[in-house]
């Protein structure tokens, strides 16, 4: 018996003996990527069927009633198998009302993973499993790893709600969300939200240190393929590829997009009545050119919706990332900001000319995601054609540019009542350079009058050096504009790009 089929026979063996019934119906059929592209090219020649409602009991449930359902962990798929990896199921109910399907697969067979209420306690709510239909299906699935600790199952990633699905490193708590795929982000159109409908999860062998598996997208305009590779640790990778079959051409698509968090920080002028210093997920969209240099843009919570592009003929990578990791700068014990995942971004196939999107929403509370960054491609895809991408996404904790990093962006008054923007430098070779030494701030700012005067000193304290601007008063003329800045020395970039959206 070779080793596959002992580990099939071992999953059927383990559901029949569970303490709850499962279906062991194996279908003997080979489950790859290109598998999964038909079944998206077949559906894209269909029109959009919206997922079936789910019963109302689950749809009017609360926020509490809903954290009331836990799945039970000792009934996660492969907990009693000795594997790398485990497979826990969301409900469905509350914000969560699209049922989705999960299959387990060998190279040479696949089987569906039928819902069943006895995998969870419904806690105050056990009532409800009585009434609810056998072919429920689920909201989505938790994969777990001993992330942390060889002894100990963590949560490693998350795919609940839509295309949204979650990842983390070694030592971080949840934070910022990806999705598979964004439509019509900041149109007038309509933001549309695509949902993976089905999953195929590949059984992994005892070694493995790495799960493969698939999914189908779903929506209004477009359906896909994707393969998903996780690779936990530090930092906690995903290799993705997908392809796209578009039933109509939406006005904006969004590859590899990103939604975070961003209340506020050192760089807010204006800030609530809170004891904590800073609140946010993220604080910096980083980008690196085909070129290989780095920027950086200071993340806000605009006065009024604030849409950024940043046009590339290639990009090496880009994301949001959480650069201030001390705990005081944010004084939050229960939500640990400090410990937020970044996102990091690098395009493999099919990305080529376009550009990095951000869109910034006022927001007056930490509770909702006012962040989101993607990237729009220059190609506009065909109907029917299909569009293939392939790209890496990490959540690092550390930041991915070589040279010096903005470690900070602050905002307030001169004595004399003069706007001053305070940005430091630090990492890189920035350390080592005495402050008597010629180094030099390349700045660049539209409108070209903006900066009436800049100073740069080093901090004898960090190492790090520090730029300060002061900025003329606006104008009636005056719209908005921005400012770019880099250190320099002997002609040697010392620095990544440092870049900051001035409104009046």
């Amino acid at each position: 018996m070779t080793d596959w089929k002992r580990l099939w026979t071992g999953t059927l063996l383990s559901l029949l003996a569970g303490s709850y019934a499962w279906a062991a119906g194996a279908e003997r059929l080979t489950v790859d990527f290109p598998y999964v592209e038909q079944a998206a090219k077949r559906l894209a020649e269909k029109p959009y069927s919206p997922p079936d409602t789910i019963p109302e009991e689950l749809q009017s449930i609360d926020y509490d009633d809903y954290r009331e359902i836990r799945f039970n962990p000792i009934k996660a798929l492969w907990a009693d198998e000795q594997l790398p990896f485990r497979i826990e199921f969301f409900h469905l109910g509350y914000l969560y009302n699209e049922s989705v399907t999960v299959n387990e697969t060998t190279p040479t067979h696949k089987q569906k993973i039928p819902y069943s209420s006895e995998l969870f306690d419904y806690g105050k709510n056990s009532d409800l499993a009585a009434d609810l239909p056998s072919d429920l299906g689920y909201a989505g699935i938790r994969i777990l790893y001993p992330l942390n600790n060889p002894e100990v199952y963590d949560e490693v990633a998350v795919f609940q709600g839509a295309s949204y699905f979650r990842m983390l490193s070694r030592g971080q708590i949840w934070g910022l969300s990806s999705r598979g795929l964004a439509i019509n982000t900041g149109t007038a159109a309509g933001e549309s939200f695509p949902i993976f409908r089905e999953f195929w999860l590949r059984k992994p062998k005892p070694k493995d240190r790495e799960l493969l598996f698939y999914a189908l997208l779903d929506g209004k305009w477009a359906t896909g393929a994707y393969e998903f590779k996780l690779i936990p640790g530090d930092p906690t990778t995903m290799k993705i590829r997908a392809t796209l079959f578009f039933r109509q051409i939406p006005t904006r698509i969004g590859l590899a997009p990103f939604s975070s968090m961003f209340w506020y920080g050192e760089v807010s002028m204006d800030r609530p009545a809170d004891y904590r210093p800073e609140v946010h997920d993220s604080d910096n969209l980083v980008m690196e050119s085909s070129s290989g240099e780095f920027l950086s843009r200071p993340l806000i919570n605009p006065k009024e919706i604030t849409e950024s592009f940043f046009q590339f003929d290639g990009v090496k990578g880009w994301g949001l990332l959480q650069r201030d990791r001390i705990f005081g700068n944010y004084e939050d014990i229960e939500a640990a900001y400090h410990l937020r995942p970044g996102g990091w971004v690098v395009p493999k196939d099919g990305f080529g000319a376009g550009s990095v999107y951000l869109l910034e929403l006022p927001v007056e509370e930490e509770t909702e995601d006012n962040i989101a960054a993607m990237w729009i491609p220059e190609e506009t895809p065909q109907a029917q054609q299909p569009y293939t991408f392939s790209y890496d996404l990490s959540v690092p904790t550390n930041n991915p540019s070589p040279n010096g990093w903005v470690q900070a962006t602050r905002q307030g008054r001169s004595l004399d009542g003069r706007r001053q923007i305070v940005v430091d430098w630090g990492g890189g070779s920035l350390a080592g350079i005495a402050p008597s030494e010629n180094v030099e701030v390349v700045l660049s700012a539209t409108p070209e009058d903006l900066v009436e005067e800049q100073t740069l000193q080093k901090n004898p304290y960090n190492n790090s050096w520090r730029m300060v601007l002061y900025l003329r008063e606006p104008t009636p003329e005056d719209t908005e504009g921005n400012l770019r800045a880099f250190l320099r020395f002997n002609d040697q970039i010392l620095t990544e790009t440092w870049t900051h959206l001035w409104k009046p």
